[in-house]
């Protein structure tokens, strides 16, 4: 109580929408504790870290003691409590994908997760992207991590783009089609899969299986306990 509180100012100083660099200081399941001053942390929360990775925790891109670029996303003077934004000292790059990305663009990824329902595939631009299993091959995949692995390169179709949603679903099957014998054999002896013809890539039609949420960049907020946001 012998010392000015450092929050009572925080508006002046910390307007909304304006960049700072502060130091990261603890590390949680939701998010990042940034110092902004002495006795002044906010919070990042761990879906405005990245615009185009889904990030299961926040120690895949940073880590204690790292300088971290932020911008004020609100201030709650009575809480104690600052949001913060990384993601937000650049702009939105999927302004920019909808005409790199839209529907029948081709392109190549490489595998950088393996779920359940498909592959999540690194992009150009540091985008990720979702390859459904229907969509990996023409004869259905039992086990994906048997014939596709992390790292592999893949080339690919954009067979849906979603900005609001930030999802992009690409298929190797839609690629195929119309392509040489040769690039359709090549692709099939590289994941062990059985012989296909061109009639056979052209009459297979895949399924688009409904994205799961690990396949997306960011998760809806969820809202921290207020006993761990509290400084």
């Amino acid at each position: 109580q012998l010392e000015p509180d450092p929050w009572m100012n925080l508006m002046e100083k910390y307007p909304v929408g304006s960049k700072h660099t502060g130091i990261v200081r603890n590390l949680t399941n939701f998010g990042v504790f940034v110092e902004l001053e002495d006795g002044v942390d906010g919070l990042v929360h761990i879906s405005d870290l990245s615009w185009t990775k889904k990030i299961r925790h926040p120690g895949e891109i940073v880590k204690k003691g790292d300088r971290l670029d932020v911008v004020i996303l609100g201030v709650d003077v009575s809480q104690r409590r600052i949001s913060l934004g990384h993601k937000q000292v650049r702009d939105n790059p999927w302004d920019t994908f909808a005409e790199s990305y839209k529907s029948g663009t081709e392109t190549s990824g490489k595998v950088v997760r393996i779920i359940e329902k498909g592959v999540i595939v690194e992009l150009p631009f540091g985008v990720d992207g979702f390859v459904p299993v229907s969509h990996l091959a023409m004869s259905p995949v039992k086990n994906i991590a048997d014939v596709f692995h992390v790292g592999d390169d893949i080339t690919l179709k954009v067979i849906e783009f979603d900005k609001e949603s930030k999802r992009i679903v690409l298929s190797a099957v839609e690629y195929l089609k119309g392509k040489e014998q040769r690039i359709i054999d090549e692709y099939a002896s590289k994941h062990k899969l059985p012989p296909m013809t061109l009639k056979e890539v052209a009459t297979v039609s895949g399924k688009p299986a409904e994205v799961p949420p690990e396949a997306l960049p960011d998760a809806p907020p969820e809202q921290p306990p207020t006993s761990d946001f509290m400084v």
